[in-house]
């Protein structure tokens, strides 16, 4: 069945207020999601240019203290309103015009705010050393990290609960993202990205206390076909650890548990 699609632009300023609207002058639009890409949100944009305030410039719509709210938006047949739903926060990051006596467009590719760290569009260090001594929680070092150097005003970042193994030493000229990467990546499991104009510092969902929505009594008789493809050449059945025998001064014979607590 045919479905009515709309797309709303929102322009924002630097402190992510709305100043202007594009409504009616998108022509098409690509947009996508990576989750393992340190810019999680890509966004490509086509559109009508009306008058000179879409040409890319100081004065007008699209410049570098600018950033776009995309929303998309489907007709309820219901009542026949639109219901809008959120499709990101970018910035700008490439933008090709042309022009011609039938056509004036211009084309947009846009990044989430990842680019404002990881030196695409910002983010690099300046000329020294940047240090995270051991122990340093790494919560806090995170926090301080977005906040502090890369300036970012909104954040949810978890508590791991857990501190900095060793001291943690970025060279000059490197960027803010390099250092929050070397703090996700002391520990497995943890994942950072923006959800608009907010850093998440989170824990890789799992899924496994997630309420079931398809049980295999609804699916199994869906199945028209299915395969699978087993590579037993892969398969590991033993694990040996290498190491050295250390001989030692003390040693217990006799260990007893009781109430969570060894007894040596």
């Amino acid at each position: 069945k045919h479905k009515a699609i709309y797309i709303k632009i929102e322009i924002l300023n630097k402190s992510f207020k709305i100043i202007d609207l594009i409504q009616g002058e998108l022509i098409s639009d690509s947009f996508s999601i990576d989750a393992e890409s340190d810019i999680r949100r890509t966004i490509s944009l086509d559109l009508v240019v009306k008058d000179k305030s879409f040409l890319v410039s100081e004065q007008s719509k699209l410049w570098f203290d600018k950033y776009i709210r995309v929303w998309v938006g489907y007709k309820v047949q219901r009542d026949q309103s639109i219901r809008y739903y959120p499709m990101g926060l970018y910035t700008f990051s490439e933008a090709n015009y042309q022009y011609d006596a039938s056509t004036s467009t211009l084309s947009l590719s846009c990044l989430d705010l990842m680019a404002e760290l990881n030196g695409v569009r910002n983010g690099q260090l300046s000329a020294l050393v940047t240090s995270i001594p051991v122990d340093t929680d790494i919560r806090e070092a995170i926090v301080s990290t977005v906040t502090q150097l890369g300036g970012v005003k909104k954040y949810i970042v978890e508590d791991i609960q857990k501190t900095v193994p060793y001291d943690l030493d970025v060279a000059a000229g490197s960027t803010v993202y390099e250092i929050l990467n070397q703090l996700r990546d002391l520990y497995p499991g943890w994942e950072m990205f923006f959800d608009e104009d907010a850093f998440v510092y989170q824990q890789i969902p799992s899924g496994y206390a997630d309420a079931l929505f398809l049980t295999s009594d609804i699916f199994t008789p869906l199945v028209i076909s299915e395969s699978t493809d087993y590579v037993l050449t892969e398969v590991k059945n033993r694990t040996e650890i290498w190491g050295k025998c250390i001989d030692s001064d003390y040693y217990s014979e006799e260990v007893t548990s009781a109430d969570n607590q060894y007894e040596i």
